[in-house]
């Protein structure tokens, strides 16, 4: 029997992508068409170096969605652009039919047809400026390993106050295309506070875990994980003055304590509502 193999393309999204946004009208949601994202396909080049000619990338689609800690997934339309020859890159840009709810994201790029074979994973916010949430979306290089890790989170008490509702978010991506995620089942304890013209927020809960095992071969899942996130907002977006910490299982524990080895933000936003002068 003949089997013939898809070729393996590489995903990737694109650095200028906004990590969050903000909702079209206060106390609404992000306007359809409001959010572009721009992901780029590529053949990856067979082993060894020459051994076979590149194929015709433009063969490649791909379908993106975002999915929330809860309901439903919600499609991106992508349109495509031309790719010339060899191993060039195809880039479709992506943008939402329909609006998004606040809340936090995982973004997922899955390669699509009969050619190609393909993932990537990314985060989105969207923030709403009059909630008084505790909110943010973006990345940072893993101290120590400098391994892009991309993060998403919003973290509010219910109008009694006694309970947390939100999301959290978390993918660190590894040299071999691998990644590990912490996506949140559960938040609770959440602690606002002001310190040295900053303005700090610290929540914990519980999580599921995922991440790749050499050994199998394959993503391994396990639930239950407790994590705990020190986000602090210390300027406007770009500044590079927000910073990020998370303590939860596996590849994502960075070291204690929070607030000597928080990790500064390469790109997005951290909004932590004022608290009175701690």
């Amino acid at each position: 029997m003949l089997q013939v193999l898809k070729e393996d393309a590489h995903v990737s999204f694109d650095p200028t992508n906004p990590p969050l946004l903000q909702a079209s009208t206060p106390g609404g949601a992000l306007n359809a068409g409001a959010l572009t994202l721009r992901v780029h396909v590529q053949e990856l080049p067979d082993l060894p170096d020459g051994a076979a000619m590149a194929g015709d990338i433009n063969q490649a689609g791909l379908a993106v969605t975002l999915t929330p800690s809860t309901g439903p997934a919600l499609k991106l339309n992508c349109n495509p652009s031309a790719a010339g020859a060899g191993y060039a890159i195809k880039t479709f840009t992506c943008t939402n039919g329909d609006a998004i709810p606040v809340g936090a994201y995982e973004v997922s790029a899955a390669v699509t047809g009969d050619f190609y074979v393909g993932a990537g994973a990314d985060v989105f916010t969207v923030d709403d400026p009059i909630s008084g949430f505790a909110t943010g979306g973006g990345w940072f290089s893993w101290p120590g390993a400098g391994e892009k890790t991309n993060f998403a989170f919003i973290a509010r008490p219910d109008k009694g106050g006694a309970r947390l509702k939100g999301s959290l978010l978390v993918i660190r991506h590894h040299p071999d295309g691998t990644i590990s995620r912490l996506k949140s089942t559960a938040l609770d304890e959440l602690k606002l506070q002001n310190a040295d013209g900053c303005r700090i927020a610290t929540f914990s809960g519980k999580g599921s875990y995922r991440t790749w095992n050499a050994v199998s071969g394959a993503y391994e899942s396990s639930g239950g994980h407790a994590f705990t996130v020190y986000a602090e907002d210390c300027g406007n977006p770009g500044s590079g003055g927000d910073s990020f910490w998370i303590g939860a299982i596996g590849d994502l524990v960075m070291p204690a304590p929070a607030s000597g080895n928080k990790a500064p933000l390469g790109g997005g936003n951290i909004v932590v509502p004022h608290r009175g002068k701690q």
